[in-house]
C-alpha cells in the first residue's frame, strides 16, 4: 500500500507560507506527486501560477478541482 503525505500549511497574509513551501521543495528530493492548492484564490491566483511557473513537477490545483472531490 502507497503512504500519501500531506502537509497543510495556514497563516496570515504576509506570514511566509508560499516562501515555507518554496523553501521545503528546493531542500527536499521529493520522489512522489506533488500537488498545491490555494482555496478560495480561484484558478490564477498570483501564488498558484508563481509555484507552477518555479515547479514544473508541481500539479497546481485550482480550487473549483478540490470543490467537486
Amino acid at each position: 500500500m502507497d503512504v500519501c503525505q500531506v502537509i497543510v500549511v495556514a497563516g496570515r497574509c504576509g506570514a511566509g507560507k508560499t516562501r515555507w513551501i518554496q523553501e521545503q521543495l528546493a531542500a527536499q528530493n521529493w520522489q512522489q506527486p506533488l500537488f498545491y492548492a490555494c482555496p478560495g484564490y480561484g484558478a490564477m491566483g498570483v501564488d498558484l501560477v508563481r509555484m507552477g511557473y518555479l515547479y514544473p513537477r508541481l500539479q497546481v490545483l485550482p480550487t473549483v478541482t478540490l470543490e467537486e472531490c
